[in-house]
């Protein structure tokens, strides 16, 4: 069992030290960072425009920007995919927990992976620990909803920029296809290539992106739940687009193109598609062929009209999505505003157990050694004194402490005094240490699944 465990935390140990970092951000991200950016604060201006009891100001809006060009940070964008089909999360070395699942899951983002103050702490014994250091990483939906309601909007605002982020990345073909993209070699093993649709938007940024035009017509999306937002949004992008390299899969039943519509400009063949907006290009391949099919390598969406058909699409869900979810988030603080029980102490996440214990342990050795400076007798003792009626008699109340004359107490009474401290100090220490191990032990039966697939 150690050993296992240590062939487990030695493999999550590199990924986290040398394969991870190999990989170039921009490689294996969604929408460029500024993409999300852009995307973001037309959410933002999107939901203005139809909400008006809750209005976002200019700088709660750059807020929720820099939440959204948060979330990619190394290495949380493991996490960014979400395939509404086998309901999973990304097959690349191991499966990683789908988005959905990662907006909701504080054990996984307080994780020793995301958060590296959990492995610099572990090994040394402080005398005094702040439980948020262990929990910085949280940007969980819940964790928005606590620390708007309970006064900080900036952190609340923050994190709501990060489920933001994984909205819009459910609304990349590639991240809800189960389809890795880096490019990177690594060991000398090829990982791929980009996903060329994601390389085409990186063209929008704050300073280019303007939906206003293409939002005119559209609504905000109104849904019940943040599951819901996610399963919707990522069943639309599923069922009607491709990545590269998940064309005509048999485990993905859709898209179908319509070979009926489908359209001949110059010397290549497009397949088409249709939604509620009707007709847009999906595929191609050259007019050679009879009907829409052939290998991979003759059936493509390297097109620059396939990718302006995708991303007029794409984008406006992303933000009619994006502002429902704003919305569901102010509901969601208003609720909680008015249930009493909101406010009371939330169950502690198991890095916020071990604080408690560390801090157990370090509190009851510093009074112990207190105690050995502060030699009064205490309440109990004067009323132990006082059950033989010598108190009484000398007319001494009960609620007295008395400080007797140090020089009627020995040097041997004191030093038996001081062996006795030091032995309940170490009886205590021991104790403390036993809970540390049960909490160890514990957290390694939690995240044994966890640990297993990395």
């Amino acid at each position: 069992m150690e050993n296992r465990q240590f062939i487990r935390i030695f493999i999550a140990a590199f990924l986290l030290t040398w394969v991870i970092p190999q990989l170039s951000i921009k490689e294996v991200l969604a929408y460029d960072v500024e993409t999300h950016a852009a995307l973001t604060r037309e959410v933002g201006k999107f939901y203005n425009q139809h909400f008006l009891d809750v209005r976002l100001t200019d700088e709660e809006i750059q807020i929720l920007m820099a939440g959204s060009r948060d979330e990619d940070d190394t290495p949380r964008w493991l996490n960014h995919f979400y395939d509404p089909v086998h309901e999973r999360g990304l097959s690349f070395s191991s499966v990683w927990p789908s988005s959905k699942n990662w907006a909701q899951n504080k054990e996984a983002q307080v994780s020793a992976l995301y958060n590296p103050a959990v492995l610099s702490t572990y090994g040394t014994v402080m005398s005094a620990l702040n439980p948020d250091l262990f929990e910085s990483t949280d940007y969980t939906w819940q964790r928005a909803i606590k620390d708007y309601v309970q006064g900080n909007r900036e952190r609340g605002l923050l994190t709501l920029g990060h489920i933001l982020h994984l909205i819009e990345d459910a609304t990349v073909p590639a991240h809800t296809r189960d389809d890795p993209h880096p490019h990177k070699e690594i060991l000398g093993y090829d990982f791929g290539d980009p996903d060329p649709y994601e390389s085409w938007t990186s063209q929008f940024t704050p300073i280019t992106l303007n939906l206003t035009d293409k939002l005119k017509t559209k609504e905000p999306v109104d849904l019940a739940s943040i599951d819901f937002y996610f399963n919707e949004v990522a069943r639309y992008t599923n069922n009607n687009f491709y990545s590269q390299d998940r064309i005509g899969i048999t485990w993905y039943p859709s898209p179908t193109p319509d070979i009926a519509e489908s359209i001949i400009i110059g010397d290549f063949r497009y397949g088409v598609g249709k939604d509620d907006d009707g007709f847009y290009k999906l595929v191609k391949q050259p007019k050679v062929s009879s009907a829409l099919g052939g290998t991979k390598s003759t059936v493509t969406l390297k097109d620059d009209l396939i990718f302006q058909d995708y991303w007029s699409r794409l984008s406006t869900k992303a933000v009619q999505y994006g502002a429902g979810v704003i919305d569901l988030f102010f509901q969601e603080v208003e609720k909680a505003k008015n249930d009493p029980n909101f406010v009371k102490t939330q169950p502690k996440s198991f890095i916020g157990q071990i604080v408690e214990a560390v801090k157990g342990i370090t509190n009851n050795l510093v009074d112990g050694v207190m105690g050995l400076f502060s030699q009064s007798p205490s309440v109990e003792i004067v009323e132990l004194l006082a059950e033989d009626g010598t108190l009484e008699e000398q007319g001494v109340e009960k609620s007295e402490t008395i400080v007797p004359d140090l020089e009627e107490i020995s040097l041997t009474e004191l030093k038996n005094q001081e062996d006795d401290e030091f032995d309940r100090l170490s009886e205590l220490n021991e104790q403390q240490e036993e809970q540390l191990v049960i909490v160890e032990e514990g957290k390694e039966n939690e995240q044994e699944e966890e640990l297993e697939n990395i």
